[in-house]
């Protein structure tokens, strides 16, 4: 038997729980999409080159050296304002193809790459140095692309116990998002 105090009790559980669970019957919230497209990333050879040129090997070990502004420039197109990581490594460098070709023995020279950048700037005016695995900033060239320059020279040790030959290798400069 229900007693007038549960009844109300009853009523009373009705009323202040009932409203909440009748009192909407649909919800909705709104939520911005966005998508931010990059321009893919490309790289060109400007100009200059990694060649050494003929050494006559003296009675001295020697670094030959090559300024980056010497050397190769490239220039890398992007999304303009966008860190790009720039990464590259020393180049073993080898006599094998002449050694086979001409006799001799075998040996190894290994270049040592110097990475510079002037941002957006293609001639090389303020360059700053850029370590492999170091990011840089596109610069905004005012037609909505986004540009690099990067420069590249180096060393190689030349030891006078060094076998002769034509010393061939890649160097390889990789940019990614």
């Amino acid at each position: 038997m229900i007693t007038k105090g549960k009844f109300f009790i009853v009523l009373l559980f009705l009323t202040i729980f009932g409203s909440s669970i009748f009192a909407q019957s649909s919800a909705s919230l709104d939520e911005p999409v966005l998508i931010q497209i990059l321009k893919g990333l490309s790289m060109t050879k400007v100009g200059g080159d990694l060649d050494f040129g003929e050494y006559v090997i003296t009675s001295a070990d020697e670094t030959l050296t090559k300024t980056p502004d010497a050397g190769v420039n490239f220039e890398v197109t992007g999304f303009p304002g966008r860190a790009v990581t720039i990464t590259y490594a020393n180049v073993t460098l080898d006599n094998n193809a002449w050694v086979g070709t001409n006799g001799g023995t075998t040996d190894n020279l290994t270049f040592v790459p110097n990475v510079e950048s002037t941002a957006g700037n293609n001639t090389y005016s303020g360059a700053a140095s850029v370590i492999s695995g170091g990011s840089v900033n596109l610069t905004n060239d005012g037609s909505g692309l986004g540009k690099l320059y990067l420069w590249v020279g180096g060393s190689i040790d030349v030891a006078t116990t060094t076998e002769q030959g034509d010393y061939t290798g890649t160097f390889t400069l990789t940019v990614a998002y």
